[in-house]
């Protein structure tokens, strides 16, 4: 099944004015081959206030763009593997391609305001979704173990879900006049309580000196859920205004799903594009350092990423979705490339690359020393957080491996 469609793409620009038409994005799709092309708004070049999508790879100007596959920064808004199922229960009536899949163009426009970023899409010129000024927790948990079981999801649960968010695991947002979260689920299948854990290992990277969001646990259904204070939101005028975020996926210009991230290529594009290089790459190493002393080996180029403060200018974005790993294999490697051996999961080999990080060796141990204190303490922070012992005892492994020593 081949399908050509356009949709007209909106930016919420920095300040709270509202969204705004920036371009149009037609997407060419014949099964999961898929061609991309994105135009800028005449409108919107001329405007003084207008910002690039992507400064890499969509800079600010009178072109056509193509790609072999969707712009990362248009990927950056889409839904996941979690919203794409929320969104393909909720419109099962929708035509399916031979893999049981959407085409692309409908997961944008099918998914609503609480998208990750400022962007928005609509079929035509008209007005962009809007932000949601209040998503209600009554029934999320009953909603979530539907789209978990494959159940078809009534209206209600797909408003309470909205499909529009990234990753695998369950989760949805949550709004009010006080505050945007998105409230994070455990699984039926998981081997240890995650909700829990993630809270414990942002808390200790928060002791470590990195930039962690707000959190905090909340009850729904009975339920607990982690919720996240969302940093790609900011307060503005009484509402809960967006702002344009991207992964290091993007920025490294990646768009299979296979491609290897990298530590030092991220820096290198920190040291090109933030408006405090120096702080953003010491943070980074750090951040690199924590997900290998903690056993966190998700750590891949979607789960880091950068804001947008002004013109092309981007900050690191706030350290999210840090878990330990057990694994069965003796062989522990990051997601990401860490240095000049690759993934490999040890203090030596992110000291091979510590001048893509703005940092020579004295100081670089330096944030080691820091990070390996705080973790050597990993239990009490899982204790505070309420993860059980017989829990602990199950990532303990991960700790273990990954200790860091100088």
């Amino acid at each position: 099944m081949t399908s050509e469609r356009s949709c007209v793409v909106w930016i919420y620009l920095p300040g709270g004015a509202g969204a705004v038409p920036c371009g149009a994005l037609t997407v060419d799709q014949a099964g999961r081959s898929t061609t991309a092309e994105f135009t800028y708004g005449a409108r919107y070049l001329a405007r003084e206030d207008a910002i690039a999508l992507d400064p890499v790879h969509l800079p600010l100007k009178a072109a056509s763009f193509k790609a072999d596959r969707l712009f990362g920064a248009i990927r950056d808004a889409a839904p996941d593997s979690w919203g794409r199922t929320v969104l393909e229960l909720r419109h099962a009536a929708l035509q399916y391609n031979e893999f049981g899949e959407l085409p692309e163009l409908e997961y944008l426009l099918k998914s609503s305001g609480d998208r990750i970023g400022a962007l928005a899409f609509t079929a035509g010129t008209g007005t962009p979704p809007a932000l949601p000024t209040r998503i209600a927790m009554a029934g999320l948990a009953d909603a979530i173990h539907a789209v978990e079981t494959g159940r078809a999801v009534t209206q209600a649960q797909g408003d309470l879900l909205t499909g529009s968010l990234g990753g695998a695991r369950p989760k949805s947002s949550y709004q009010d006049p006080h505050a945007s979260m998105i409230l994070k689920f455990g699984r039926q299948d998981d081997r240890f309580d995650q909700v829990r854990a993630e809270k414990a290992m942002l808390d200790m990277a928060e002791a470590c000196g990195f930039e962690v969001p707000n959190r905090e646990f909340v009850q729904v259904d009975g339920t607990i859920a982690l919720g996240i204070h969302r940093f790609d939101r900011a307060r503005i005028k009484g509402q809960h205004y967006p702002r344009h975020y991207l992964s290091a996926k993007t920025l490294l210009g990646q768009y299979g799903e296979t491609e290897v991230g990298s530590y030092p290529a991220f820096a290198d594009e920190l040291r090109r594009w933030s408006d405090q290089p120096a702080k953003d790459c010491h943070e980074l190493f750090g951040r690199m350092l924590f997900s290998i002393a903690t056993g966190n080996r998700d750590d891949h180029a979607k789960n880091h990423g950068a804001l947008h403060v002004a013109g092309t200018t981007f900050r690191l974005a706030p350290a999210f979705d840090l878990v330990p790993m057990p694994q069965v294999s003796t062989t522990y490697r990051q997601a990401m490339i860490v240095g000049l051996q690759g993934q490999e999961s040890n203090l030596a080999n992110a000291l091979s690359a510590v001048q893509h990080f703005m940092l020579n060796d004295d100081d670089a141990k330096a944030i080691a020393r820091r990070v390996s204190e705080v973790v050597a303490s990993w239990r009490k922070y899982f204790a505070d957080a309420g993860v059980r012992e017989a829990d602990m005892d199950y990532v303990q492994a991960c700790f273990d491996v990954g200790r860091i020593t100088l």
